[in-house]
């Protein structure tokens, strides 16, 4: 049996997130095998979401968004899960506070075809200490359900 298992590491030498936030993130991907050399486990159950992480450095600069994959990732020979963050996209936008979640939004639709759930909308720490004047997290859903293939049973 092979599996295919996408595998993060984190080099905190560099920064990639909102300020505030440490490491940034490769991914890697890696076959395993029942035999394989790198991990001695073939089960593992994953939960995954993306969301978009907004903020602005300055009152009067760019709001900058990225988008984050958030994984769980629970192996059968470990009882503790492991947290893995991927940026997955990121973008500037010289726009007022009202109008940035528009741009937010359009950047997800033609890019990605996501969308941020505005009631998701949530505050994180803000301030000089962090670095950032406004920070804001947002959970994203697909512009179209999914309706067919392996993963058809999504749009139910």
């Amino acid at each position: 049996m092979v599996t295919y298992v996408l595998i993060c590491s984190t080099n905190s030498a560099a920064k990639t997130r909102a300020p505030g936030r440490k490491g940034q993130r490769e991914m890697t991907t890696v076959l395993v095998t029942d035999t394989g050399p790198h991990i001695t486990t073939d089960n593992v159950a994953v939960h995954a979401e993306l969301a978009v992480e907004l903020y602005q450095e300055t009152t009067d600069g760019p709001f900058t968004a990225i988008l984050v994959r958030h994984e769980t990732r629970w192996w059968d020979d470990d009882p503790d899960p492991d947290y893995v963050d991927t940026i997955v996209s990121r973008s500037e936008f010289a726009t007022s506070l009202p109008e940035v979640f528009a741009a937010v939004d359009a950047w997800l639709v033609t890019g990605h075809r996501l969308r941020v759930q505005p009631h998701t909308w949530r505050p994180s720490d803000s301030g000089p200490d962090v670095g950032a004047v406004l920070i804001l997290e947002g959970r994203t859903v697909p512009t179209h359900p999914i309706a067919g293939g392996p993963l058809g049973c999504w749009a139910a």
